[in-house]
């Protein structure tokens, strides 16, 4: 079955997008050219290196992204590089959707931490297209932006939270999903500054949710976001490169709150 497309347009130059690349992207059909690891003391890294040509959408130039992890005894750190190999500019928008497994008994009493001041108004909830619009989570159910997050509840979440803000000291902008009754949470930290949103999918009755931290807003070669508007892509000229880094760790409840 051949994959519906949709048209869009990058200055001029016309792609032809799979419907589903702003869930899925464009390098999951592409093989790595290259893998390797290193076995460490406390953990590992494993190293690939993906040599895309137009990602068989005519995209406007050639990319070279390396893909590393690194594993340690209680965080994973994940690291994204993208150089423009070819000789036009190219716009980049990286991301990563990690899913995480919770039991469905424990999922009222899950609590999110999402550091969003703002999130994408959809039109509706199943063509998943914004309307170029940003709301204030400030005073509504979507406001999961304090210390120690937001009870989970029955709310069904497959939205995208923007303005990210940084406590003071940390490393970047970081997102919490923590179970109260465990004693135990889990951190998720944007450590590029290129990363401007982060996606979250928790239907109500599904035993996973989701965090994805990325450059750019859903659907950003759409005209609703309108001329000039930045929705995050990079722009990156021939030879440039542009790196998107995460770490998720795990952490305790107990020394958390006692630390502060």
């Amino acid at each position: 079955m051949q994959m519906g497309r949709a048209n869009a347009a990058w200055r001029g130059h016309a792609l032809a997008l799979p419907l589903a690349v702003s869930s899925g992207g464009l390098m999951l059909a592409e093989a790595s050219d290259s893998v390797k690891t290193m076995a460490m003391m406390d953990g590992g890294q494993a190293q690939a290196v993906f040599h895309a040509q137009d990602f068989g959408v005519h995209w406007p130039s050639k990319t070279d992204v390396t893909v590393t992890v690194l594993l340690g005894n209680q965080w994973i750190e994940l690291t994204v590089t993208a150089r423009n190999a070819g000789d036009s500019p190219e716009p980049v928008g990286i991301g990563w959707h990690p899913r995480f497994a919770i039991s469905g008994e424990n999922r009222a009493q899950m609590r999110l931490r999402i550091p969003g001041a703002m999130r994408e108004e959809m039109r509706d909830r199943d063509s998943r297209l914004p309307t170029g619009r940003l709301l204030p989570v400030s005073g509504t159910a979507y406001d999961f932006t304090r210390r120690g997050g937001a009870a989970l509840g029955t709310m069904s979440l497959d939205d995208s939270f923007v303005a990210l803000h940084s406590e003071l000291l940390s490393s970047g902008p970081a997102a919490e999903l923590s179970d109260p009754s465990n004693g135990y949470g889990l951190r998720l930290t944007a450590l590029s500054p290129t990363i401007h949103a982060m996606r979250v999918v928790a239907p109500t009755d599904a035993d996973f949710i989701s965090i994805g931290p990325q450059f750019n807003v859903d659907d950003s070669f759409g005209r609703e976001w309108g001329a000039g508007t930045d929705t995050g892509m990079v722009v990156l000229q021939p030879g440039q490169s542009t790196e998107w880094r995460v770490r998720l760790e795990l952490f305790s409840l107990i020394a958390d709150q006692a630390a502060k």
